[in-house]
């Protein structure tokens, strides 16, 4: 490619407003990676966002739960409704995590758990998705630019 030529498509595309637009169309077609890193985080890991536990398990929960023990970290399971209700919007500007399910509120200002900064991504998930995910993708749409004609 002549040196004008790919100075011109780098004057067309190579704007922090295009890449920016570029990453969030990618995160918007691609939230279910989101969403499935949220739900290993709650579901699986039993932490936040910060990396932090939940809460853990009573000394009387073998009463409605015989299958747990006390001291156990919650796995959120029995709310299945949060899994169910998890979502990830993309705006112009920002990504929201959160859940649809009608009893949200109740969720989080449960006294039960140590903290209730379930919807975000731990900084391990957040590189994981960067270098995984968002890092290829980027790369792949350059090679692509540079490649194509104004």
């Amino acid at each position: 490619m002549h040196y004008r030529q790919l100075s011109r498509n780098i004057a067309k595309w190579g704007t922090q407003k295009a890449i920016e637009k570029s990453l969030f169309d990618f995160i918007r077609a691609n939230n279910h990676i989101i969403i499935e890193m949220v739900s290993e985080q709650l579901f699986v890991d039993s932490i936040d966002y910060e990396g932090l536990d939940l809460g853990f398990y009573g000394k009387n929960i073998k009463q409605f739960d015989p299958s747990k023990s006390p001291g156990e970290p919650f796995t959120m399971i029995s709310s299945g409704g949060l899994k169910k209700g998890l979502f990830v919007i993309v705006t112009e500007k920002e990504i929201i995590i959160g859940s649809s399910t009608p009893d949200i509120e109740d969720i989080l200002n449960n006294p039960v758990f140590d903290s209730n900064r379930f919807f975000g991504l731990t900084g391990d998930n957040l590189r994981k998705l960067k270098r995984e995910h968002l890092t290829p993708y980027l790369a792949k749409w350059i090679k692509g630019k540079l490649k194509s004609p104004a």
